[in-house]
């Protein structure tokens, strides 16, 4: 049960990292438009819902369950290892459909038989509490793993913008305009900081490059740590015990 936990919390952290910088990946560091960004996107959330799905049909007919989880958290590996290697070169947009159907397919297959196999192993009378301990752990581990993810990138990034916009001895409100990454995120504050560093005799495009690759070199970092976590995740999994799902049914 400890390990079901355990795995509860780390399957946490992995997802709200995810999903919660996916758009400043797609946006900030691959160059995606909001519209291509939300449609690669759609599929990494409809395929949480549809490994679900799959996996409820197949649980209770496989000899070994505790697979699904394994293969679920391998997909993930992937995902990050995928999406460090797509950080390095250009990929083409049904490359990164693939890696978006890999990670929530991985996800599917993980957040639902870490409810189920708490549940299998928790005596009847205490069912309700352990259910509710596994849900409370994936949150605990979502935050966790969002601040953590959060600082790693923050701190990168404003490490490398402030090297590079020290020299040039922008307003005050203009460099911290350009400290927050989230500008990538908006066409018309785009405009607006494009336009301000013409004002100041600075060639926009040059400081606009090295400021993607800057939110390029802190994503990398994340999605390091997401491949750690997920690697984590896979070992702690290969650990579980046969979980005989049939026989509590």
């Amino acid at each position: 049960m400890r390990l079901i936990l355990l795995l509860s919390l780390v399957a946490g952290a992995v997802m709200f990292a995810l999903l919660f910088y996916m758009p400043l990946l797609l946006q900030g560091v691959y160059g995606y438009a909001p519209r291509e960004a939300g449609l690669l996107i759609t599929p990494l959330m409809l395929c949480i819902t549809l490994g679900a799905i799959f996996n409820g049909r197949v649980v209770a007919r496989v000899r070994n369950p505790q697979w699904l989880p394994r293969l679920g958290f391998f997909l993930l590996l992937l995902t990050f290892i995928g999406l460090l290697q797509a950080s390095a070169r250009q990929v083409s947009f049904t490359q990164m459909l693939v890696l978006m159907f890999a990670g929530g397919s991985g996800l599917g297959l993980t957040l639902m038989n870490l409810t189920l196999f708490s549940q299998v192993l928790a005596p009847r009378e205490h069912l309700g509490i352990v259910t509710a301990l596994v849900q409370a752990l994936r949150l605990v581990g979502g935050m966790l793993g969002t601040a953590l993810v959060g600082s790693l990138v923050s701190l990168s990034y404003r490490n490398d913008a402030t090297g590079q916009l020290a020299a040039l001895h922008l307003p005050q409100s203009l460099n911290m305009a350009l400290m927050d990454p989230r500008w990538m995120l908006d066409d018309q504050e785009q405009i607006r900081l494009m336009s301000g560093l013409r004002q100041q005799g600075v060639d926009p495009g040059m400081v606009i490059d090295g400021l993607h690759m800057a939110l390029s070199t802190a994503i990398g970092y994340a999605m390091v740590l997401g491949a750690v976590l997920a690697a984590t995740a896979l070992y702690i999994a290969f650990r579980l015990p046969k979980i005989n799902v049939v026989s509590r049914r």
